[in-house]
Parts: structure tokens; sequence; C-alpha cells
């Protein structure tokens, strides 16, 4: 049994080193880094790759999901894990996603602990993230199929190509459970991200995610999110809300302005579905991206 990380970056130098430096810590044997961008990402890729390392250089952006499907073929083992690389992930939250999914889960993915030290704008938009990890303690109480980003462990089997959608692990999550996998949401394991630190960039990272999920609707593949839950009408969006007041009541005092940019994030989602707006391509959300001193790996 074999282990391997599949990383994605685009103009992330700083990041992907973070992240390598973690992937090199834990018991991954294969490492696959699916890239893309500028002077200073290529100078990573080019040492990585004199190292021994499997790089898949983007030449042209295309999206996440066609990095995907490229660079699926290239891993290697029963268990993968696939990070993003605007996160800090710790070795051996990577080793414990992987012995779940090597212990029997299809699927395992950790609790994001999103970052609130950038000021009022960033505090608002954590809390999206303290909603998910209420929202998928609720759903799976329920039975009902959960979705997460940044960093998650998968069968090998899994690994096969995906349509071009805005949401991939959303798609990738739907799809194993529709196949009768199994989802393991290890809430121990933690990964920190950096959410965005204006409303301008809540509503450019709201927007397409909300559209994502409009996208996967449409096509027939239904996860559970916030998006879904509200369409839904069947009241657990409320309930998830209300019980993350419960547990933290400080969160209150961010829901208006969160709640406002969402609806103005949805507003603007609606339209461009139908418009056909295509958002596989989308701005890059500058504030979430992590900053590091520069290492030699």
């Amino acid at each position: 049994m074999g282990r391997s990380a599949l990383i994605f970056a685009y103009d992330e130098p700083d990041g992907l080193r973070q992240v390598m430096e973690s992937v090199r810590g834990s018991s991954v044997s294969h490492i696959v880094v699916a890239a893309g961008g500028g002077a200073d990402t290529v100078e990573v890729l080019r040492s990585l790759a004199s190292q021994g390392i499997s790089v898949l250089f983007e030449r042209e952006r295309l999206g996440k999901a066609a990095a995907y499907n490229r660079a699926i073929g290239s891993v290697r083992g029963d268990a993968v894990v696939i990070v993003n690389s605007d996160v800090v992930v710790e070795p051996e939250t990577i080793d414990l996603l992987l012995s779940s999914v090597e212990g029997g889960c299809d699927i395992s993915f950790p609790r994001i602990v999103p970052d609130r030290s950038r000021g009022f704008w960033s505090r608002v938009s954590s809390v999206l993230w303290d909603l998910q990890d209420v929202r998928i303690r609720t759903l799976m109480g329920k039975g009902m199929v959960p979705s997460s980003g940044e960093v998650f462990a998968i069968r090998s089997g899994h690994l096969r190509p995906i349509p071009e959608v805005i949401n991939d692990d959303a798609y990738i999550f739907a799809r194993v459970a529709r196949e009768g996998g199994t989802l393991c949401y290890l809430r121990e394991a933690e990964v920190v991200n950096f959410p965005p630190s204006s409303p301008r960039d809540i509503v450019m990272q709201r927007r397409r995610v909300i559209l994502g999920h409009m996208q996967l609707l449409s096509l027939g593949t239904y996860s559970d999110t916030s998006v879904t839950m509200l369409l839904s009408g069947k009241g657990v969006l409320l309930t998830v809300m209300l019980e993350a007041i419960r547990e933290c009541r400080w969160r209150s005092l961010y829901l208006f302005p969160l709640l406002l940019l969402e609806a103005i994030s949805f507003a603007l989602a609606l339209g461009d579905l139908r418009r056909g707006r295509s958002m596989l391509r989308w701005p890059i959300v500058r504030s979430t991206k992590i900053h590091f001193e520069r290492r030699n790996l």
C-alpha cells in the first residue's frame, strides 16, 4: 500500500513551498504537483523536478477540473491526499487522513479552521467556515452528504475524470457518496485556511462557489451546501445557524454583514447562471493566499 499526495497551485510559490514541506514531513512516498504561474512559481517547480518530484506544469490556466483530470493518472498507491497550496496543513494531519482511508473510509476530510487575524472582514468571512463545521456535523447526523474542500484524502480507485465543474471537490464527494462510499469527517484533524479579508474579495469568492453549486444542481449532482439547503426549504440552514450561535455567541455579531454579502453573491451568481457565464478560470482572490518567508527546498 503506497501513499501519494496531489498538490494543486497556481501562482502561489510561497504557499507551494510551505505545503511541500508538510507533505515531505509526512509518510507520503510519491508526490505529484500540478501547478502554473509566473517566474517565481516556475523556479520552485524546476527545483522540485530536479529533486525527483513529479511536476505537471500548466502552461495555460484551464481551471482546477482540467488540472485534476490531467494529474490523477500520475498518482500511485491506494490512498491519496489532495491539497491546495493556500492552506497550512501539518504532516500529522496528512497521515491521519490517509490512515483513515486505509482503515475503510473512501474519503476523509478535516475540519477547516479559519485564520481570524487579518481584521474585521476576515472574521466575518471566517464565520462561513464555522458554519461549515456545524453544517457537516448536522448533515452527517441526518445521513445526508456534506462536501468540503481545501484538503481531503481519497481511495485512488475513486480518482476518475470529472466534467468541467467549478466546485470539483463537491462533485467528487457527491459521486463517491452516490456510489455507496463512506465519507469520514475527522474533526480532530485541523487545517488552517485564510478567508477573504475585504468585502470585494468575499463576494468574488462566494459568487464563484455559489455558481458552482448551482451548476451541480443543474447537472443533477446534489451536494448539501448552504445553497442547496436554502433552496430545499427544509429548514436545515436555519438549524445550522442557530446551533453555530449557540456554540459560540460572538458569531452573531458577524452574521448580518455575512448574510448581506451572501445575498449579494447569490444574486450575482444567479445572474451568471442565467447568462451562461463560466467561472472555471476565476479571478484570483489574493487576500486568501498565504505569504511566507522565502525558503529553499
